[in-house]
């Protein structure tokens, strides 16, 4: 102790050590409780965020059962799921990541691997009036506008460029999807399904320019009895989508597609994309189908060969200089053309004109197509665009009601051979019809 010094001084400088190994431990405490903590705070509350932002938005509902955050993974998302306006479940899925918080903090974007299973049950209305609805479309309409819901974004400004090293995964181990369709007292009428979906998909923007790939497998499924009918492949490869800094180049990138569909259920793909039955009267109740697309920065070229009970078709075409060729013959048969008044377009079209078309005996199509070089885009021109197509229109009977009549008249159209050819439409064409007759 200094010659001077008081008691109380002396004990002065070990007080502040004690306040501040206090401080130290009190803080070391809250660092502890915090780090134990965050995880199971952020899973009570991510599955009401998840659920509030979707339900907002969509007529349905959104549920999630559970949500697994962890520091060191995996973060997993169970029992999401989808139902309709009245509650019914539509689809759930649960979701597991590899990566845990710290991985997302110091990985960079680096977003690790993804797995998705699931199942969903979907049900096909046929209504009174003929019209079909589906608890997926129901569930999936936009909500009605509401106080407080922010509108979603609109496009970013400016070039397009993806975030500087991303890399993710996603691995399918199994959906299932059923399709039930039932009539308008309710009663189960048709059953069909895709099951065992499986597949992988990847996109790398850590090494650039970034690449990406899918391999999509599920069987098809239909009957009553849900015996296997078909199969799906789809195959997806995608290079140099992003120069050399990471910006999205649509024009410069290549992708590959191979999609294989083999008595596929039209009425399932059709509800899964909400067409409301337009592609099954296209193409009918099944699908037989092989489409090869190579999209590249100065080309492109697809073969379709499609075997349906209502549409066939077998066309290869490509893309290049401004202008769209027929690589080899094509034909193309479409057996009614009674789809078109499910487009929407078309119907608008006639109630703009004040006229209804009913009772309708559609005509069939069938094309021959020797020859196709059209002008592409606005850049190209007609000079030299060749054509040499023969086809027939089947008869078509029905009723028209024009602006002004009392009354619908019927009408009759007999079938119709038509032929169009020119070697350079520049200078004119020739065409040629036989059977035109109306009555």
């Amino acid at each position: 102790m200094p010659p001077h010094a008081t008691p109380t001084q002396a004990k002065r400088p070990s007080r502040r050590r004690k306040i501040l190994a206090g401080l130290a431990i009190g803080l070391l405490v809250l660092i502890v409780v915090a780090f134990f903590a965050v995880p199971p705070i952020a899973s009570s509350i991510v599955p009401g965020i998840i659920a509030d932002a979707a339900s907002a938005r969509i007529a349905g509902s959104v549920r999630v059962a559970s949500v697994r955050v962890g520091w060191w993974g995996p973060t997993k998302i169970t029992g999401l799921s989808l139902a309709d306006p009245a509650g019914a479940p539509v689809a759930t899925l649960d979701i597991t990541n590899t990566h845990g918080l710290f991985s997302l903090l110091t990985s960079k974007m680096n977003l690790g691997q993804t797995e998705v299973s699931g199942k969903a049950h979907l049900v096909l209305t046929t209504n009174a009036d003929g019209s079909v609805t589906s608890n997926l479309q129901q569930a999936t309409s936009p909500q009605l506008s509401q106080p407080g819901i922010t509108p979603m974004p609109g496009a970013p400004s400016g070039p397009l460029a993806l975030p500087k090293g991303l890399r993710a995964g996603v691995k399918i181990t199994g959906i299932d999807v059923t399709l039930v369709e039932v009539d308008s007292a309710g009663q189960v009428t048709a059953r069909s399904a895709m099951t065992g979906l499986k597949g992988d998909a990847a996109l790398d923007g850590a090494t650039l320019p970034a690449t990406a790939s899918a391999d999509i497998r599920a069987d098809f499924a239909q009957g009553m009895g849900q015996a296997k009918t078909g199969t799906l492949v789809l195959k997806l490869a995608g290079r140099d989508l992003t120069d050399a800094a990471g910006g999205l180049q649509v024009d410069m990138s290549t992708l590959d597609v191979n999609l294989t569909l083999a008595g596929a259920p039209t009425k399932l793909l059709d509800t899964l994309a909400r067409q409301n039955g337009l592609l099954v009267g296209l193409l009918g109740d099944r699908i037989d189908a092989v489409v090869l697309a190579q999209v590249a920065a100065a080309k492109a070229d697809v073969d379709i060969k499609l075997d349906a009970p209502n549409t066939k078709a077998d066309l290869a075409l490509t893309r290049h200089a401004g202008r769209l060729k027929l690589t080899r013959p094509g034909t193309l048969t479409v057996a009614s053309l009674s789809f078109l008044e499910q487009i929407p377009a078309v119907r608008s079209a006639l109630a703009d004109a004040g006229m209804t078309i009913d009772h309708v005996g559609w005509p069939g199509v069938t094309l021959a197509i020797e020859a196709l070089d059209l002008p592409a885009d606005a850049a190209a021109t007609w000079a030299g665009a060749q054509v040499d197509i023969a086809g027939t229109l089947g008869l078509c009977t029905g009723r028209l009601t024009t602006p002004g009549a009392s009354q619908p008249e019927a009408f009759t159209l007999q079938p119709i051979a038509l032929a169009l050819k020119a070697q350079d439409l520049a200078q004119g064409a020739s065409i040629t019809a036989s059977g035109l007759h109306a009555s």
